[in-house]
């Protein structure tokens, strides 16, 4: 059966834009989208500007700085903030988060609502500036009062976390939901993930599924894939195999490594998919490689069982052990019996066998706990 996956509120603050991605260093787009002159298109600084953003459109970095700078240094604060971002990515210009910062504060003094959010982002990680959760909440807050939706999160995410204010669960599904209501696809999740936790807002599985659906409908590849356990596992809709590996594969194609590892799941055990063993496989070689626990651990059964590849014990341990480094408890049981029965077992091995028994017993796990007592009496 799969099971619901530990969801975690996403602390939602990048250089440009506020995604479940951190934006590439190509993403032009992102950066025009959090620059909004507001000065006659007449001026010769919006001409600049305007000109920056067609050279970034075509990849002309060194232009369009060229062109931001002209535009900064005549008072236009969207180019101010596009200025400053490039800075901060290298962008047509070494990498410098100090002058970053300064074009960040000039284009925030004009109330120019992106720059606030960004110089938050900067003071929230300490660059080119000393790390301050007060000013990140109070840049945030100034972004969140004029309504922009990435600083409503941002704000709603540090009263979550309880940094540079008091925790407010309540406080942070507040400005949350205003993000949300904008049709802000992390802030849609989080509010989501909210309902479906019983944080800061009322446990309901219907509205998780109805925040989830609409964060997951602009690919959100973590709202997708918990709309894809949701139908699963019939939380807040009618149980229906074949939406939740719709929205599994949505993910999945994303790269988003649960929802791989959740159809290869699928795919091994013949829910809502045939089964078929090789599709399992691959998508657990997809999860592992992004170091997915669960993924790790299927993989290393499949090699030690010789399941649809050869059998490979070395694989099956190695496979074992990266899994049970992440405290995959399975796997370490796993990994120990391998250490202490193999065919070339020496006291180094036995130890580590033990090693391994006890953090899995720690966790809990039965066999686990069953193989140190009979040890013990040995």
């Amino acid at each position: 059966m799969i099971k619901q996956v530990a969801l975690v509120f996403l602390f939602c603050i990048t250089i440009i834009s506020c995604s479940t991605k951190t934006v590439k260093s190509t993403d032009a787009s992102s950066i025009e989208r959090h620059a909004l002159g507001k000065s006659s298109i007449a001026s010769p600084q919006e001409a600049d500007f305007v000109k920056g953003k067609k050279a970034l459109k075509k990849g002309n970095d060194a232009m369009a700085f060229k062109l931001f700078r002209q535009a900064s240094e005549q008072g236009h604060a969207g180019a101010q903030n596009n200025l400053g971002m490039m800075y901060s990515l290298g962008k047509g210009a070494p990498n410098d988060e100090q002058k970053a910062v300064k074009w960040l504060q000039q284009a925030a003094a004009q109330e120019l609502p992106l720059a606030q959010n960004n110089l938050g982002m900067m003071y929230s990680l300490g660059k080119g500036v000393t790390q301050n959760d007060q000013e990140a909440v109070n840049w945030f807050r100034k972004g969140a009062e004029q309504g922009l939706a990435e600083a409503q999160l941002n704000l709603g995410v540090m009263y979550h976390n309880g940094k540079g204010v008091t925790q407010n669960d309540q406080e942070a599904v507040t400005w949350i939901r205003k993000a949300a209501e904008q049709g802000y696809a992390p802030a849609e999740y989080n509010l989501g993930l909210a309902h479906l936790e019983g944080i800061g807002a009322k446990q309901s599985d219907q509205e998780a599924f109805k925040w989830f659906s609409k964060a997951a409908e602009q690919n959100h590849p973590i709202a997708q894939n918990n709309l894809g356990l949701m139908y699963f596992n019939g939380k807040g809709v009618l149980q229906n195999d074949r939406e939740a590996i719709k929205w599994f594969q949505k993910a999945a194609e994303q790269g988003y490594p649960d929802a791989q590892f959740h159809l290869g799941i699928a795919s091994l055990k013949g829910l809502g998919l045939p089964e078929d063993h090789q599709q399992a496989f691959k998508w657990f070689s997809q999860a592992a490689k992004k170091r997915h626990g669960g993924a790790q651990y299927n993989l290393g059964v499949m090699y030690s069982a010789g399941d649809t590849v050869t059998q490979d014990y070395q694989q099956a341990a190695q496979w074992f052990h990266q899994a049970a480094q992440q405290g995959y408890a399975d796997a370490q049981y796993n990994l120990a019996v391998m250490y202490y029965y193999s065919e070339n077992a020496s006291e180094e091995t036995r130890q580590e066998a033990i090693k391994w028994l006890r953090q899995a017993a720690k966790q809990g796990h039965p066999k686990a706990q069953a193989a140190l007592e009979k040890l013990a009496a040995q």
